[in-house]
């Protein structure tokens, strides 16, 4: 877990309000592309909160000449 942006009222190694986060999962089986993954995150008070994705296509760089 990264952060990316920090909420108002950051605490170390906690989740809060306004935080933005990358995650990096280690999956014990393939993911394939347009697959719907599930993340519980538990709070430690309060109730836990699901959140439901979607894995995207697959994402490819590419150069654009701007200039002739």
């Amino acid at each position: 877990m990264q952060y990316q942006i920090t909420g108002g009222n950051n605490r170390s190694g906690y989740m809060t309000k306004g935080d933005v986060l990358q995650l990096c999962l280690m999956a014990t089986r393939q993911i394939n592309e347009s697959e719907n993954i599930k993340i519980d995150l538990i709070p430690a008070v309060g109730a836990s909160h699901t959140v439901v994705g979607n894995i995207p296509q697959l994402i490819k760089e590419t150069m654009v000449n701007i200039y002739p």
